[in-house]
Order: C-alpha cells, then sequence, then structure tokens
C-alpha cells in the first residue's frame, strides 16, 4: 500500500483540497473532525475511482448524500460522495481511473481509510491537483 503514497490521481477534476482533513472549528468551544477532505469539483463532474479494487457500497452516506465505497488491496479504503448519479454496483471490480459516477456539488468529499483507520488523503495524492 505504502507504493500508492504519493501517486494517486485526484478523483474529480480540478480537485484542490478545499476543506482539509483533521479538526474543524464550529465554534468557540466545539470543533469536529473531519475523516476526509473536500476537493473543488463542478457540480456535475466525472469522479474516477483513484486505483484498481472493488466496489463494497453504493447507495445514500449520512450527511453525504449518495456514494461509493470502494476497497483497494491490503484493506485499503475510498469514499467518493455526494454523486448525483452512481455508474457502478456492489461487487463491481473496478480499474484505476473507472467512472465511478457524476459529482452533485462543487465539493466532492473523498475518504482514504486503511482498515479502521482514517488517512489524510492529502499526501497520498499526485503533486499536481490539474493531473
Amino acid at each position: 500500500v505504502a507504493r500508492l503514497r504519493g501517486q494517486l490521481p485526484r478523483p474529480v477534476l480540478p480537485g484542490v483540497i478545499t476543506a482539509p482533513y483533521g479538526r474543524v472549528p464550529l465554534a468557540a468551544t466545539l470543533e469536529v473532525f473531519r475523516h476526509g477532505v473536500g476537493l473543488a469539483a463542478a457540480p456535475g463532474a466525472v469522479v474516477r475511482v483513484v486505483a484498481p479494487g472493488v466496489v463494497r457500497y453504493s447507495g445514500p452516506v449520512a450527511g453525504l448524500g449518495r456514494g461509493v465505497i470502494v476497497e483497494h488491496e491490503r484493506r485499503l479504503l475510498t469514499l467518493y460522495a455526494p454523486l448525483g448519479d452512481l455508474s457502478v454496483a456492489v461487487g463491481e471490480r473496478l480499474g484505476a481511473g473507472t467512472r465511478l459516477g457524476r459529482s452533485a456539488a462543487a465539493e466532492l468529499y473523498f475518504q482514504l481509510q486503511l482498515g479502521d483507520l482514517p488517512l489524510d488523503p492529502a499526501p497520498w495524492f499526485e503533486a499536481r491537483a490539474d493531473k
């Protein structure tokens, strides 16, 4: 899995990180922890899987709308939401870059997880957001 670090393409273009991973203050004494990142996307932009894998879930994701979870090698999981349409089905094997659907908003939520451990996706992306 480590070989993928710094190699993953952005799932949507332009894909600039608009909402970082980690603590998000909501008020003076309240914060939440974001387990993924927000990526700039035009509504209707094509969303693609970042690496080969198998679709483990496709449907509603609490607080995010419709989404897709893909399992990659060695228990690495990725989540993509909100999607306005879904182009894949549970159990489907995907090649890198396969179309998952279209973005339903101006920001795509992308989460990367190794087993039960959420990871900051930023260091896993290719250096340039426009690739």
